[in-house]
């Protein structure tokens, strides 16, 4: 599990207990470094496990053991976009990286 979730984990038990509240990925190295989501962003931004408000865009890397951003990666984000199952239907920043809110 990524230093995100641990930290995530560890100050806001609540809100996380195992990454299987995302999407998981196996990517093959499209997710780079900077689509990391920090855990106050992850939290306060994101919005997750908050319901329908939390951000559709929210996967967890199992290359890079952390919850990453796929809103700008087209591929994935197309995916998700035309998916209709999901609980989460937020779409709370621009992406990262760069994300502003």
């Amino acid at each position: 599990m990524g230093n995100a979730a641990k930290e995530t984990i560890s100050s806001n038990p609540s809100l996380v207990s195992e990454p299987q509240h995302a999407l998981r990925v196996v990517d093959s190295g499209h997710i780079t470094d900077d689509r990391k989501i920090p855990t106050d962003h992850l939290i306060k931004v994101c919005l997750y496990r908050q319901g329908s408000k939390c951000c559709k865009y929210i996967v967890f890397s199992d290359i890079k053991q952390d919850f990453c951003c796929i809103k700008r990666l087209p591929t994935m984000k197309n995916f998700i976009d035309i998916e209709r199952g999901m609980s989460a239907k937020g779409d709370n920043c621009m992406g990262l990286p760069d994300a502003k809110n």
